[in-house]
Order: structure tokens, then sequence, then C-alpha cells
């Protein structure tokens, strides 16, 4: 018999946002960025379908890693703005931190607050050593906000195909 281990995923606050679990209701945001030409950078646009698989695929990281994707929330709403997590994908070399917003997200902070909400909790609570994000060349916002968050890109690492690895160690963090 397999037995279940409960867990919670933890809720993140930061000044401004929320990070918490993600819901069903989440889903149509998701699909609508996947949805759109932004998502090239993600190997999409995807169809519904695919969005989901992909969604399906993302939220099981918090079962089967005990790390994942938080929906991104305005405090005082529940409505999201985007995503932002952790990874094991075993397509990945090494934890992943990620992160894509709605359209209407873009451009006002809020990735880079969730990113260092991300990063706070990644070293602090669970301490991991190091962290990457895997950014396709040409995707000038995500580099840019990897650069703020602290990243370096680091030739050395195993990247995945057609990507540059942005590292992140604690006491990188910028503020």
């Amino acid at each position: 018999m397999i037995m279940a281990q409960a867990f919670d995923i933890p809720r993140l606050e930061t000044s401004h946002l929320v990070l918490r679990a993600p819901m069903r209701a989440d889903f149509d945001a998701y699909a609508e960025v996947l949805a759109s030409p932004r998502a090239a950078c993600m190997g999409g646009p995807y169809d519904r379908a695919a969005a989901w698989t992909d969604w399906c695929v993302a939220v099981a990281e918090w079962v089967l890693h005990r790390l994942g994707p938080w929906t991104v929330t305005a405090k005082g709403t529940d409505t999201a703005l985007g995503w932002a997590g952790l990874s094991r994908h075993p397509a990945c070399p090494e934890p992943e931190m990620a992160w894509v917003m709605t359209a209407g997200a873009e451009g006002r902070g809020i990735a880079l607050e969730a990113g260092r909400a991300v990063l706070s909790h990644a070293f602090e609570a669970l301490r991991l050593p190091a962290l990457v994000s895997y950014i396709r060349p040409g995707n000038t916002r995500a580099e840019a906000l990897a650069t703020r968050l602290g990243g370096v890109p680091d030739p050395s690492a195993e990247a995945l195909p057609g990507t540059t690895v942005y590292r992140y160690s604690q006491g990188m963090i910028r503020s």
C-alpha cells in the first residue's frame, strides 16, 4: 500500500504581493499566457490542451518535490498576476527558479518582487546552495530580471538546449 503524506504549500508574502498555492481557477489565465506570442520563449505558443499538460506538470512538482510554482497575486485580491517558483523537472540539470507573468503584470515590478521572495525562500527555508534560471538568448526582459535578481551568466553550467544559465547563490540577492 502506498501512503500519501499531507503537506502544505507555503504562503509567501511581500509588501505588495501574496504567493499562494495554485488553484484550478488560475488555469484560464495561465492558458491565456501560454497561448500568446510571449510564450515563444517557453517553446510555445501552446494550445489549451498543451497548456493544461504544462500546468499539471508544474503543479505536480509540489507533490513530487515539495517545491513548485506559486500563483502571484496582489495583496487583497485573488486574481492571478503570474507564477513564480522552483522546479526540479527531470530535464533540468539543477534546481530552477522560473517565472511567467500575465500581460497586465508586466513592467510593474511584480516579477522582481516575486522573484526576490522565491529566492529568499529557496535559500533561507529550503537551504538550497544555488539556483539557476534557463533563459533563451534574446529574451531580454528575462535576462534583465535575472540580472536584477543577482543572477550571473554561468557559461560552465550544463544548460538546457538553446538556453543560457543564470546562476543565483545565497548572498547574491539584490534589493
